[in-house]
């Protein structure tokens, strides 16, 4: 790797210009002679440098068991080869900016839809020591979560998560809930609910430790389901 290294080095920093492209390719980088080297120096800059990428991604493929540089390869080849991989690259970290934008605004559109129709607020938080007699062996944090129907129908099931920031705004922990016990329409609900800490899970234990009035929430959703049948469901 180190002569490889060293090679490629000479590759990018060496300036020159004629027709190094017919010149074949070991299939080890680490055997690449003198002739390479020559012809290195009479590419441009970005070839040089394609060509160290080039050679470079297939020793290390090579290392994890690829199938490396095919024989007969030319530098011309590989310059090539190198130019349509960095093009593939770039074409799926764009697909998935553009995934990650449009799942990013479906997720808003569908939490204001749920806005519009559901408050789910904290009423209570608090944490149970541990009492071996009362057969709780870790302490116990226990919630009460509000549930405001403002919707005009209905509703007959709720599923999603709070999230808890602290003063600073930094995400400390989430806990899930579903309830299906039904919100009519205009209406409130309370669920409760709990969970042991965890002494090893930081997040449950930050969560613990946060005082009354020293935090802030919101409510992620996942699904409503409506008396009548109809769904508001974050997509897949």
């Amino acid at each position: 790797m180190k002569k490889i290294i060293a090679l490629l080095f000479t590759m990018i920093v060496a300036t020159g210009c004629s027709k190094p492209q017919d010149v074949v390719l070991s299939p080890d980088p680490a055997k690449w002679g003198q002739e390479v080297s020559d012809a290195a120096q009479k590419l441009s800059e970005d070839d040089r440098k394609l060509l160290a990428g080039y050679a470079m991604r297939s020793a290390i493929g090579t290392a994890f068991g690829g199938k490396g540089i095919v024989p007969g390869t030319t530098i011309g080849t590989a310059i090539a080869e190198q130019k349509q991989w960095i093009l593939q690259q770039q074409a799926e970290q764009a697909e998935q900016e553009a995934l990650k934008q449009k799942l990013v605004a479906e997720q808003l559109a569908f939490q204001k839809t749920v806005a519009e129709a559901l408050t789910v607020t904290v009423l209570e938080k608090k944490v149970l020591p541990k009492d071996y007699h009362a057969s709780r062996y870790s302490d116990y944090q226990t919630f009460k979560l509000g549930l405001q129907n403002k919707s005009g129908k209905d509703i007959e099931g709720v599923a999603g998560r709070v999230q808890f920031y602290d003063i600073f705004d930094k995400e400390v922990y989430s806990i899930r809930f579903s309830f299906d016990e039904g919100v009519k329409a205009g209406a409130t609900a309370v669920w409760e609910g709990g969970l042991d800490i965890n002494q090893f899970n930081d997040g449950q234990k930050n969560l613990a430790n946060l005082a009354e009035g020293k935090y802030t929430t919101r409510f992620f959703p996942s699904a409503i389901v409506f008396a009548d049948g109809t769904k508001l469901k974050v997509s897949d």
